[in-house]
């Protein structure tokens, strides 16, 4: 699988969520959020979706979402 070029600017990038989800690589960005690839305790592979920003507008739209 080859990797598009996506910039980690939020520094997400090998960090634990939730400690259930590490972060592995940027997938894509769009205007209110990153997809991020990521690795289950038990080695899954999933897809978590991140605010890009702490803005209260941009939050209540991601949250709607």
């Amino acid at each position: 699988m080859s990797r598009r070029q996506v910039e980690d600017s939020l520094g997400y990038v090998g960090q634990n969520f939730n400690w259930e989800y590490f972060v592995d690589w940027p997938i894509g960005k769009g205007a209110f959020a990153y997809v991020y690839h990521a690795t289950t305790p038990s080695g899954n592979d999933v897809a978590i979706k991140l605010p890009a920003t702490d803005q209260k507008a941009s939050l209540f739209r991601f949250n709607r979402e």
